[in-house]
């Protein structure tokens, strides 16, 4: 036997999309009993704590491929629960900077271990083929958005490992 061509890795029959359809309804399902933050918000939460430190708004906005008023809707929200906040640049008043607060750090954690629960609940991991394709979609997923600080990325780990 050959080895597998470049083509054939890629070779995706309906049970993948079934597969990757199950982990979105898991994961929003999860979201939505353990947060009052819409995907967006949640989204720009995440990556204010994989940074660390302050990060610049509108380089969050860019890294995220959010528009500027996107960014501020989901920055408003995220400051008024005190999950995060926002202050001006010393140079140049009108830059923002944010930060993940220790609240906003908590409901991460918090929302984590809820987003793998339903994972579990909802997702036929006992399957072998099923729990794998779970396990390489995290993974893949994990890949795409690049991090604002890698020493970060993995502070915060989910209580069970996929």
């Amino acid at each position: 036997m050959g080895a597998t061509s470049e083509k054939d890795k890629f070779n995706l029959d309906s049970t993948y999309f079934v597969a990757f359809e199950m982990a979105h309804e898991a994961l929003a399902r999860g979201l939505a009993a353990s947060s009052d933050l819409n995907i967006t918000q949640y989204r720009v939460l995440t990556k204010l704590l994989q940074a660390g430190e302050a990060v610049n708004q509108g380089a969050l906005g860019k890294l995220l491929g959010m528009k500027p008023n996107g960014i501020t809707q989901a920055v408003d929200a995220l400051e008024a629960r005190g999950l995060a906040t926002r202050e001006s640049g010393r140079a140049d008043g009108r830059t923002r900077f944010l930060r993940v607060t220790d609240a906003g750090a908590a409901h991460v954690a918090a929302v984590n271990e809820a987003l793998v629960e339903s994972l579990y609940e909802h997702f036929p991991t006992a399957d072998p083929t099923y729990r794998t394709i779970l396990e390489a979609a995290v993974a893949a997923a994990a890949q795409i958005e690049p991090p604002l600080n890698s020493e970060m990325a993995n502070r915060f780990p989910a209580t069970r490992s996929l």
